[in-house]
């Protein structure tokens, strides 16, 4: 009976043959993937805890930082979503006039990068793509030569940004 597979299908030790080996190569990457995963949602890492950190940011509105007065708050008396906004906080202590004695204090606030956190929000929600898709039919010659353009295209782009 030549062609047909004799014994097992898959050797020992193997995901498919439906049971691992202690101490085989793929028991060991399981286990240590399954660390990382125990890791993880001990430190409550998760995708969904990862896109609300991302949306704090994205969605951030500045006018949070301040009191009516437009006087800056404790970072203490800021809600946890306001506080997820902020990269740094400097203070800064001068003397504007000279000789008069008096010391201003300045602070200067950074926030985290508000267009990259939307950015990698909308690629997450499909609203952004880095990939095209093509669907090609018909005679080869026209596909060829419609890949040849698209290679120019991007060649004459990547000229441009240098």
């Amino acid at each position: 009976m030549r062609g047909k597979p004799r014994g097992r299908p898959f050797p020992r030790g193997h995901p498919q043959y439906g049971h691992i080996q202690k101490g085989s190569k793929h028991a060991h990457t399981l286990a240590r993937e399954a660390g990382k995963a125990r890791a993880l949602k001990e430190a409550e890492i998760t995708a969904e805890r990862t896109m609300r950190e991302i949306g704090r940011v994205g969605f951030s509105d500045i006018g949070q930082l301040f009191d009516a007065q437009g006087t800056l708050r404790q970072m203490k008396a800021l809600p946890a979503s306001v506080r997820a906004s902020v990269a740094s906080v400097k203070t800064l202590k001068t003397n504007l006039v000279s000789g008069d004695g008096a010391q201003e204090t300045t602070r200067e606030v950074k926030l985290w990068d508000k267009m990259s956190a939307l950015n990698t929000l909308a690629k997450h929600f499909g609203l952004v793509t880095d990939k095209y898709e093509v669907t090609l039919s018909g005679n080869l010659e026209l596909v060829a030569a419609a890949l040849d353009r698209m290679k120019e295209q991007n060649r004459a782009k990547a000229r441009e940004k240098h």
